[in-house]
């Protein structure tokens, strides 16, 4: 993992995955659309603030562990 987030991947994308979600899962803890949740996964759109908390909170990752 710790490989992963040096090489600039889609964190997003990994912390979901090391939770083990799906992007509908994810979806569904967050209340977004699982779309959504995907094109985040792949970076064709940006999220608010907002919605990185969400994320953050449904993945129980420390916003500290994100910047």
């Amino acid at each position: 993992m710790v490989d992963r987030m040096i090489d600039v991947e889609n964190k997003l994308l990994l912390w979901r995955e090391h939770r083990g979600m799906s992007a509908k899962e994810l979806a569904d803890a967050t209340g977004l659309a699982a779309p959504y949740i995907s094109q985040l996964d792949i970076g064709k759109r940006e999220g608010s603030i907002e919605t990185f908390k969400k994320i953050a909170t449904a993945c129980r990752v420390d916003i500290d562990d994100i910047a």
